[in-house]
């Protein structure tokens, strides 16, 4: 294989150079946690390879950013996926014994 074409194993999906964002600052299409996404979303709004980078985005896990119009946790809705819950107790008990009939 020859390492020099773009083929080459963790290259960009060629979808890549014709989205919208490609030009944009990465801080617009990655804001902080709690902050406004709103800016890439409008990036996102009309973009034409917005499904191929929704698809590679859930393929992928992507975990953060704004990927094909979604943001992470939209992507987790779409999935399905929800938040672990946190355990209110970490002790469990088990049964030694045979239970004796109540009443």
């Amino acid at each position: 294989m020859d390492l020099t074409t773009t083929e080459t194993r963790g290259a960009a999906p060629g979808w890549m150079d014709l989205a919208n964002c490609v030009d944009v600052d990465a801080d617009v299409m990655f804001p902080d946690p709690g902050a406004d996404p709103s800016g890439a979303l409008e990036v996102c709004a009309g973009c034409d390879v917005r499904e191929a980078c929704l698809a590679h985005a859930l393929a992928n896990g992507e975990r953060y950013g704004v990927w094909g119009g979604r943001t992470a946790d939209q992507r987790v809705n779409l999935l399905g996926f929800r938040r672990p819950a946190r355990r209110r107790h970490a002790r469990r008990t088990t049964a030694v014994g045979p239970l004796a009939p109540v009443g």
